[in-house]
């Protein structure tokens, strides 16, 4: 069977998450594949969920994943990040 490139299948489905940041947010991450693509959905506190597509990466490789409102850089020990909203706020969670 060819594999559809096109495909939105979601697979590889990880557990969700639980970070919080030092002034005590906290956010909710899942992380899982998308046909080919790498996505993850982030809920931050009593906020609706955000589907986050990885766009690119940073000087170290890993994955920034953004929906035009959030972007997520992932850190190098892949479980904690750094949060950016629309507004340039930056927060790390762990």
């Amino acid at each position: 069977m060819i594999s559809d490139k096109n495909s939105k299948e979601v697979s590889l489905k990880q557990e969700a998450k639980t970070l919080t940041n030092d002034k005590g947010e906290k956010i909710v991450v899942t992380y899982f594949a998308e046909g080919i693509d790498l996505a993850m959905t982030l809920k931050k506190n009593d906020e609706e969920e955000h589907k986050l597509v990885a766009k690119g990466t940073n000087s170290k490789g890993e994955p920034i994943f953004t929906d035009g409102f959030y972007a997520w850089e992932l850190s190098d020990d892949g479980n904690s990040g750094r949060l950016t909203d629309k507004q340039g706020n930056v927060s790390v969670f762990k």
